[in-house]
């Protein structure tokens, strides 16, 4: 027994071994950000290599660091590994906005920046560059005496010199909607959707191009934001039912679109034209045009033909790649068809072609093997909604209210 045991023990610590090798050889050749951090911090942190540290201080006498407040301690060991706080004749400048704190998710730790900051060399901006006289002072009145967290208050601001006092006439430059006790996210869906409806019929804005001096808003004039993805799906919703034109901007990945589903499936075919459970399934895609409903009623002869097809489009993408296909789903009015139809055409050819072209960056636009298009469907996947990457475009530039992650908008 105990012979058995020391046995399992010496196992464990091979397998622990050999998987820490595994993992080592793996951040070498593709890090992470987390992984290049901590290497850095491993180079210029105190107790680092002094031979780089020193090189990087003779070299570098100033360093800014922007959007301050979503840095974490291990940033701040590197930065304070080679600029020390109480330094005259170096300096690291951090700009920061404590109050624009919303990356937590992603590591960031606003304590760590306010821990940092020295009360005696902070300067703060007062003076407002963008918006109007009237929603500054209504700012300053809402948010008087306000902290957003321990240490982080509202200072108050003015307006630029010339500031117009407001281009809206007299309609409220800020107005808070109050709409009861909501149980969840869903219950401002409505309300918004009303809200920017009456905005687009009550408000005046000024424009001295028009006759009467006056006009009201268009629609890509009016911005939503949300707190969630599936809030501002709802609200494009209720905003189209109503009859105003309304487009998602990061709201979503396009990785999670039916579009996404249809071209991965359709490119495991590609990789496995000889499978008929992998055929069946691209035949439900748009780009062949079957019903899923119908699928078991394909005969071997139909699937032969589709089977056909699909190897041929692999084919195309071996020799010439990406672009090629697509053109090649372009040209082929049937697919164009099915593709633009109903009222998400216009958002299914943006996501098409969205994928198409990081499919085209991924492949260096050279020719490639399916597989290697399934593998980077499933990368991209993997990548978070709100990456600029794949974060969904709008669909057109037509005149549309905006609705977009409060993240998607920073």
């Amino acid at each position: 027994l105990h012979l058995s045991i020391r046995r399992q023990r010496q196992m464990c610590i091979r397998d622990r071994r050999e998987c820490l090798i595994r993992i080592n050889k793996m951040t070498q050749s593709d890090p992470t950000f987390d992984d290049l951090l901590v290497r850095t911090a491993n180079l210029l942190a105190q107790g680092g290599d002094e031979a780089v540290r020193d090189a990087f201080i003779s070299r570098f006498t100033m360093a800014i660091i922007d959007e301050a407040q979503d840095t974490d301690q291990l940033q701040w060991e590197i930065f304070r590994g080679v600029f020390q706080a109480d330094e005259t004749s170096r300096m690291l400048l951090a700009v920061g906005d404590p109050k624009q704190a919303i990356y937590r998710f992603r590591g960031a730790d606003v304590e760590a920046y306010l821990a940092q900051r020295i009360p005696s060399k902070v300067r703060t901006l007062t003076r407002n560059w963008r918006s109007d006289a009237r929603l500054i002072r209504a700012l300053n009145t809402v948010f008087a005496g306000k902290e957003f967290g321990e240490g982080i208050d509202y200072p108050e601001v003015s307006a630029r010199d010339g500031a117009p006092e407001t281009s809206i006439g007299v309609f409220p430059s800020l107005a808070i909607l109050e709409v009861g006790a909501q149980g969840n996210q869903n219950a401002v869906v409505k309300p918004a959707a009303w809200r920017v409806r009456e905005l687009l019929a009550e408000i005046l804005i000024d424009d001295k191009a028009t006759q009467e001096g006056r006009r009201l808003p268009y629609p890509r004039e009016i911005c939503v934001l949300v707190n969630s993805k599936a809030n501002g799906r709802k609200i494009e919703k209720e905003l189209r039912a109503m009859g105003i034109p309304a487009v998602s901007s990061g709201t979503e990945s396009v990785m999670a679109s039916v579009m996404a589903s249809d071209m991965r499936r359709l490119f495991d075919a590609m990789a496995h034209p000889g499978d008929r459970s992998r055929v069946r399934l691209a035949a439900a895609t748009v780009f062949i045009g079957e019903q899923l409903v119908t699928l078991g009623a394909l005969t071997d002869e139909m699937l032969d033909v589709i089977a056909q097809r699909v190897f041929e489009w692999a084919s195309l993408v071996r020799r010439k790649g990406i672009n090629a296909w697509a053109f090649e789903i372009r040209r082929d009015t049937n697919i164009v068809e099915r593709l633009v139809a109903g009222r998400e055409g216009e958002r299914q050819e943006t996501d098409f072609t969205h994928i198409v072209e990081l499919l085209h960056a991924a492949t260096d636009g050279k020719g490639c093997a399916p597989d290697v298009l399934v593998n980077e469907m499933d990368r991209l996947e993997g990548l978070e909604d709100m990456n600029e990457t794949v974060s969904r475009r709008v669909e057109s530039d037509r005149d549309a209210v905006q609705i977009m992650t409060v993240h998607a908008s920073k």
